[in-house]
C-alpha cells in the first residue's frame, strides 16, 4: 500500500547496506528515474517518527497540550525528564508511558523546524 510521501526521523541509525552495494549501484549508472534501497536499523532504542504529507498532522499545539499534561502528572519539566531518560536514570525509564513523552518531545522538536 503506497501511503504517500513521508519524512522519517530516526534519533539513533546505523546504515545496514553494504557500502559495496552503493558503490556497485552507483557504478552502474542507474537512470534519473532509478531507485535504490538503503537499509537502516535503529540503534538503543532508538524511536523512529514518520510524518506522511498527505496525512492530517498533529497540531503543534495539540502536542504540547499532551507535553504539558505529561509535565503536570509527573511534577517534572520536559527538559529534566528527557535529560534523565537519555543519560539511562532509573526514575525516567519507571514513568508510565515515559517513551510516548520523549516521543511527542521530538515531535514537537521536527514541528517547530517545519513551522520556521
Amino acid at each position: 500500500m503506497n501511503l504517500g510521501p513521508s519524512i522519517r526521523y530516526v534519533s539513533g541509525a546505523r546504515l545496514v547496506t553494504p557500502r559495496s552495494e552503493m558503490e556497485e549501484w552507483l557504478a552502474s549508472e542507474p537512470g534519473s528515474d532509478d531507485s535504490f534501497e538503503v537499509r537502516w536499523v535503529p540503534v538503543d532504542g532508538a524511536w523512529v517518527h514518520v510524518f506522511y504529507h498527505e496525512w492530517p498532522k498533529p497540531s503543534l499545539e495539540g502536542i504540547r497540550d499532551d507535553i504539558r499534561a505529561f509535565e503536570e502528572e509527573n511534577d517534572r519539566r520536559s527538559d529534566e525528564f528527557r535529560w534523565a531518560w537519555e543519560n539511562g536514570e532509573a526514575w525516567a525509564h519507571q514513568i508510565e508511558d515515559g517513551d510516548v513523552w520523549l516521543s511527542l518531545l521530538d515531535a514537537e522538536r521536527h514541528l517547530k523546524r517545519g513551522n520556521q
